[in-house]
């Protein structure tokens, strides 16, 4: 498995990280070749998520940005090992830049979910201000991109 980063992005890494633990987990643990990846469902996915989240999304990072992380699928920024983001179940959410999230309304149902069974899931207390819940829109390539961007120039 590929190390979850090192230095500004390990930090950066340290509450995803422990939300993603808190999840149920899967009997995967990591991967590193395109070859490799776990099927949906090894990784518990939901099928649209899968796909979207392994031929579109990951597709459009620089270099080979898929992973594994506590058995669940996550996308990667190579370089430095910042998570981009997360997919589990029937949801997958995203690392973006404080420009998207000042576009977001602040009871945009991005930052706000209901999972599993009636829990209520608010990634700004979870995980931190700068995630959002994916909804299969185009622009979350250009968000993942700049995610990347973001990480290169921060290391």
């Amino acid at each position: 498995m590929r190390e979850f980063a090192s230095g500004q992005a390990l930090d950066r890494n340290k509450k995803i990280l422990a939300f993603v633990a808190a999840l149920p987990q899967t009997e995967i643990h990591g991967t590193e070749s395109r070859d490799e990846v776990p099927s949906y469902k090894e990784l518990h996915l939901h099928p649209e998520v899968s796909v979207w989240f392994w031929r579109t999304l990951a597709v459009a990072l620089p270099g080979d940005c898929r992973t594994v992380v506590y058995g669940h699928a996550a996308l990667q920024h190579p370089p430095t090992g910042l998570l981009i983001a997360v997919a589990f179940g029937t949801h997958y959410i995203l690392r973006v830049s404080s420009q998207v999230v000042d576009g977001l309304k602040a009871n945009d149902a991005s930052f706000a979910k209901y999972i599993g069974k009636n829990q209520r899931v608010d990634l700004r207390e979870a995980v931190g201000p700068d995630w959002v819940y994916g909804r299969f829109l185009q622009e979350e390539l250009h968000w993942c991109r700049a995610s990347c961007d973001l990480a290169d120039q921060s290391e």
